[in-house]
């Protein structure tokens, strides 16, 4: 190791990765949670930025619970969705504001709540964009603007549609709808797998969204049971009442920020430039 302590690990001949087989190249979503895994048991520096920003989101979590400013609080099993899957690597608060919640407030409780989901956002784009780095063995600084960048247009997006999909359909009709939209976002999460790496390493977010979906083009269905596992663990461990934020990052949003590196180095051949 450097003498910084945020410096990322070099590499040794005890943890070199082992050459690459013509099979290995063929994506598998246990291949690759297997060489994730294995990259965080040999660096588990890779732990300590995610465990900074789960304490960082419990700590969110106790005061938009306990502020004036309406809040959705989901606890224990009780979760609209047994998948918190998100597309950015993250830990699955105990609460979650939405954007309508934010309309006609005063502006002392407007900057406050604002001021929440910024410091939330950050802690959890900072943690992501540090993890991916030093996993793929990059020191610069270049990414963090393009990856802040990349989590905020997701954030955006995801608040935006959930403001406006709250209408549901019964019987039939709306099994059909749910399941046809489902399998649409598995798809769609499955596309955009290796898009916070990509932004991580430098590129603009919306390019990085168009080279993840350039590159995952007929890995769908490895990915989608990477997207499915994530999703339910992330659920299970956030659904823990008071820590479930802490160990939701510590377990999957880091093991998820490191497989997008070793996902994108599969589909590129292990090339990251």
């Amino acid at each position: 190791m450097t003498g910084e302590p945020f410096a990322p690990r070099e590499a040794n001949e005890n943890d070199r990765r082992p050459e690459r087989t013509e099979s290995d190249r063929k994506l598998s979503w246990a291949g690759e949670l297997g060489r994730a895994v294995a990259h965080v048991r040999a660096d588990p520096f890779l732990f300590v930025p995610f465990a900074l920003a789960g304490l960082v989101l419990s700590v969110l979590d106790r005061l938009r619970i306990r502020d004036p400013v309406p809040v959705l609080v989901e606890r224990g099993l009780q979760g609209s969705t047994i998948v918190e899957y998100s597309i950015y690597p993250t830990g699955t608060p105990e609460s979650a504001r939405r954007i309508g919640a934010l309309v006609d407030l005063e502006t002392p409780y407007l900057v406050w709540a604002v001021g929440l989901e910024v410091v939330a956002v950050l802690s959890i784009a900072i943690a992501g964009w540090y993890t991916i780095a030093r996993a793929a063995g990059k020191s610069t600084t270049a990414g963090l603007g393009s990856y802040v960048g990349f989590v905020v247009l997701v954030v955006g997006v995801t608040r935006l549609l959930g403001s406006i999909g709250g209408i549901t359909l019964q019987g039939i009709l709306g099994l059909a709808v749910f399941l046809v939209v489902f399998f649409a976002v598995l798809i769609l999460f499955a596309r955009l797998f290796v898009a916070p790496a990509v932004a991580a390493l430098g590129t603009s977010p919306w390019a990085a969204v168009r080279r993840s979906v350039a590159l995952t083009g007929g890995h769908e269905r490895s990915l989608v049971l990477l997207v499915l596992g994530y999703g339910i663990l992330a659920w299970l461990l956030g659904s823990v009442p008071y820590v479930g934020a802490l160990a939701s990052s510590v377990v999957v949003a880091v093991v998820h920020a490191v497989s997008t590196v070793t996902v994108l180095e599969s589909v590129t051949d292990g090339s990251l430039e």
